[in-house]
């Protein structure tokens, strides 16, 4: 299974796809985004069927679609998605990222976006280097 996650400057929050092995979508969930009802129409009515369908439909809106890993998380790749706060340090979350084990990488990086969906409403988002040294993904 493959997992994508679908950001944009004209929605708050993300939307989630999933897809089997072969490339085809086996289900979505928009309710970590607040879409407008005219998003919601676009959403259903759009649907894709598979990954190549979902890259060719974002391909000019500006939306980002980042593949979530698994496993063997880099911080390379959980940077870009984990930089939400400006005034996060990359320098000390790097330093924090590398005395954690591989599996505490990837329980951190997969768990990101849960993180962003159920903090509290009216909760800031954490430094990076705070989500990580906390190891919120273990609470």
């Amino acid at each position: 299974m493959q997992t994508y996650l679908l950001k944009s400057d004209k929605i708050e929050g993300e939307i989630i796809f999933k897809f089997d092995d072969y490339g085809v979508l086996i289900n979505y969930d928009s309710e970590g985004a607040k879409l407008t009802p005219k998003q919601q129409g676009w959403l259903l009515s759009s649907l894709p069927v598979t990954i190549e369908d979902l890259q060719e439909k974002i391909k000019t809106s500006g939306a980002k679609l980042t593949k979530q890993h698994k496993g063997n998380w880099t911080f390379e790749e959980f940077w870009p998605m984990a930089y939400v706060n400006k005034g996060s340090s990359k320098k000390v979350s790097l330093k924090i990222w590398n005395r954690l084990l591989q599996k505490e990488r990837d329980k951190a990086a997969n768990y990101w976006p849960v993180y962003l969906r159920f903090k509290n409403d009216g909760e800031g988002i954490k430094y990076v280097e705070t989500y990580l040294r906390s190891e919120i993904w273990n609470n």
